[in-house]
């Protein structure tokens, strides 16, 4: 046993879950069914899953608020569209794939706030990103 200062008390608890689910139910089928549904989630559906699998490559989580910016839109249309991308992982059989979870930032005056955050497992993201299509080369006129 390890003692936990009380305010990481929430951001251990959330690592140790992520790494209990850790690969669970994550098999090359499944990465697959992800990517291959992604072209019917829609281009902002890819986006997200794209820079959320990288930032959590990396071990690092994605603020609902830059997601927004990066998708140009409203953080209730993110939230909006998680949870249709989590439930088209459900009705096909694979894990959700990405994770809401909480994260103590500085803001406005340096005061901390809990701040929603998005996460995947890091083995599935470094997966999905190693297998995601190329994107194809632009166009160019000569």
């Amino acid at each position: 046993m390890v003692p936990v200062p009380e305010e990481h008390l929430a951001e251990v608890q959330a690592g140790l879950m992520r790494l209990s689910l850790g690969m669970a139910g994550w098999d090359d089928d499944s990465i697959a069914t992800v990517l291959d549904g992604l072209e019917e989630l829609g281009p902002n559906a890819a986006l997200l899953v794209r820079e959320v699998a990288r930032a959590s490559a990396d071990h690092d989580r994605v603020p609902y608020r830059d997601a927004a910016a990066l998708l140009d839109v409203s953080v209730g249309d993110v939230l909006q569209l998680v949870t249709e991308l989590n439930d088209w992982c459900r009705r096909h059989g694979v894990p959700a794939l990405l994770i809401t979870d909480t994260l103590s930032l500085e803001v406005d005056g340096g005061d901390p706030a809990s701040v929603p955050v998005l996460v995947t497992v890091a083995p599935v993201a470094r997966r999905l990103l190693e297998r995601w299509p190329p994107r194809p080369a632009p166009i160019t006129n000569p």
